[in-house]
């Protein structure tokens, strides 16, 4: 890709939203999009385009492109580049008003809706579980330029911590060299692990170190220090060089002396904090009734038993969580206000 890319996510709340009166938030829902329009004819100027988001409009299998599409017969820019139109498919055939302004959007940008049509998502799959039923509400639109360098598409699997599926896209690009940061704990080597003295093992360890094998060892570590003023000459990063390997070989003899004598101590792996002390395990087993129902759900989308099972195991696991927590803290007041 040659130019920027901008990311404009979008969210327009339902039409049937019980906060406003109906008409009014179609009227809400239209300016919603109006502006992303404006937005987007802004960004068209200075790069390509990624439409995202949960935009609560349904479209069926419509594919948001210009039918017959031609600048043979009627004077266009030179740029314009007319629509190859591809089918789309989906699983959510119902349109909606908001259908209808999105579908306006795509086409007025020339954007390619990637649902229905790409691979990872040929089918169309739902993006949206509700009590009621299913639709697909979610959605990725990219600029004609974008579209070419799309790998895939997906609406991944059905998750309790919300009502719509997550989707993911990947784009092809030049090799990048990034850098992550490491958690502290793993940018440091581990601390030496110490041996337990005592005097039942101090007598073995001295006659260890009273050894011909240490004491050979101990000659060849001499012989090493004493050859050390003949690169007194030499540069300083040498004699350094020769001192830390001296040093290293010492350290590396009295310790395999010790540990034929002595016992070590064990790492200790420091355990993750528990953020959460309230969850046990009737939480825990609520919160593993809510995944299997998730999974089955996510499964049969269609099903109206599973759906009405899934919202109810999820209302109860909610309610399990805030019973639980509000014990647990009524608890710990009581106990800290009782000295």
């Amino acid at each position: 890709l040659e130019k920027d890319i901008f990311l404009v996510n979008v969210y327009a709340r339902p039409h049937n939203s019980t906060d406003q009166s109906q008409q009014s938030v179609l009227q809400s829902g239209k300016e919603v999009i109006k502006k992303v329009e404006e937005d987007i004819n802004d960004l068209r100027e200075l790069g390509e385009v990624i439409l995202c988001g949960d935009l609560n409009a349904r479209i069926g299998n419509r594919t948001g492109m210009v039918m017959h599409d031609s600048n043979h017969f009627v004077p266009m820019p030179e740029d314009y580049s007319p629509d190859e139109v591809s089918p789309r498919f989906s699983q959510d055939t119902t349109c909606n008003t908001y259908g209808t302004y999105f579908l306006n959007l795509v086409k007025n940008n020339q954007l390619t809706i990637l649902n229905g049509r790409t691979l990872g998502d040929m089918t169309g799959n739902y993006t949206s579980i509700q009590k009621q039923g299913c639709s697909v509400v979610d959605y990725f639109a990219t600029s004609q330029t974008v579209n070419r360098d799309v790998s895939f598409m997906k609406v991944l699997d059905f998750t309790p911590f919300s009502d719509h599926k997550p989707l993911s896209m990947e784009l092809r690009c030049k090799p990048m060299k990034l850098e992550f940061m490491r958690p502290l704990e793993d940018q440091y080597e581990q601390a030496p692990k110490r041996f337990i003295f005592n005097d039942e093992n101090k007598d073995a360890f001295i006659q260890a170190l009273d050894s011909e094998q240490s004491k050979q060892r101990l000659t060849e570590l001499q012989d090493a220090m004493d050859r050390l003023p003949r690169t007194r000459n030499t540069e300083d990063s040498g004699i350094s060089t020769a001192i830390n390997e001296i040093n290293d070989k010492f350290t590396e003899h009295l310790r395999n002396m010790a540990s034929e004598c002595f016992k070590q101590t064990k790492h200790i792996k420091t355990n993750k904090i528990n953020k959460k002390p309230w969850f046990n395990g009737h939480t825990r087993a609520a919160k593993r009734e809510l995944r299997k129902a998730t999974n089955t759900v996510s499964s049969h989308p269609n099903s109206d038993f599973l759906r009405e099972n899934f919202y109810k195991v999820k209302g109860s696991y909610k309610r399990l969580i805030d019973s639980t927590k509000n014990k647990f803290f009524g608890k710990l007041n009581e106990d800290i206000e009782g000295g």
